[in-house]
């Protein structure tokens, strides 16, 4: 991909949202394979076994770095994968190969969105889809950051309370926005991992987000 590349042999690949779409045909209209066959995988925890001359920054074969994609990834799921170097940093050590390559992309993403929701000490936070790749994250992000109060949508309950989440729905058991404990305190913030518009509307007709008067921001990043 690009310049500065560095070819690398994969230990560890995951899957996003956008594989699966690519795969099943649903992203034809925005992102289609650029050849075939058709490797999928974007995000990868790799050993350098080739450096370009032009790679920018300070890689050497041998080297286990993590890497994603600007715009449309695949091929992480061959044996060896040509990731640009821009895109990519050596594994903390200590983090596993899988652990590496699932936050590749997720992380980033989920610590973008805490920094651009400015979560404050003492915010009320509901994140819609909590148990996903970047849900997860987002859950412990935001608490880090202050939130004194986290709630979530998920099936995985005990998962959500390991992560020290104050509230989990069970979304196939309970409707979230119709909890009157939530409309009598809105939310802070509402970060929604899951739904998209339908998730805004029944925000706005419960009253469950602070008015932005009052500081109340809504982000979506439903993949």
């Amino acid at each position: 991909e690009g310049r500065g590349g560095a070819a690398t042999g994969a230990r560890a690949c995951s899957l996003s949202p956008s594989d699966w779409r690519t795969l099943s045909g649903d992203g034809r209209l925005i992102k289609k394979p650029s050849a075939f066959p058709y490797t999928p995988g974007g995000d990868v925890c790799a050993r350098v076994e080739e450096v370009a001359a032009d790679a920018e920054e300070d890689f050497k074969v041998g080297d286990l770095v993590v890497g994603s994609w600007s715009l449309f990834g695949e091929g992480g799921l061959a044996e060896y994968y040509k990731l640009d170097s821009k895109m990519a940093t050596k594994k903390p050590d200590g983090m596993s190969v899988l652990d590496a390559a699932a936050m590749a992309n997720s992380l980033v993403h989920a610590q973008q969105t805490v920094e651009q929701a400015a979560v404050k000490t003492g915010d009320r936070v509901l994140v819609l889809g909590g148990s996903g790749g970047m849900g997860t994250l987002l859950v412990q992000l935001v608490r880090s950051a202050g939130a004194s109060y986290v709630a979530t949508t998920s099936t995985d309950v005990d998962l959500m309370a390991s992560l020290g989440v104050d509230k989990c729905v069970d979304h196939t058991k309970e409707q979230w926005s119709e909890l009157a404990e939530w409309k009598a305190s809105p939310f802070d913030l509402i970060i929604d991992c899951a739904e998209g518009v339908g998730a805004w509307r029944a925000c706005c007709a419960n009253g469950l987000l602070k008015p932005a008067s009052e500081g109340g921001r809504w982000l979506c990043v439903v993949l």
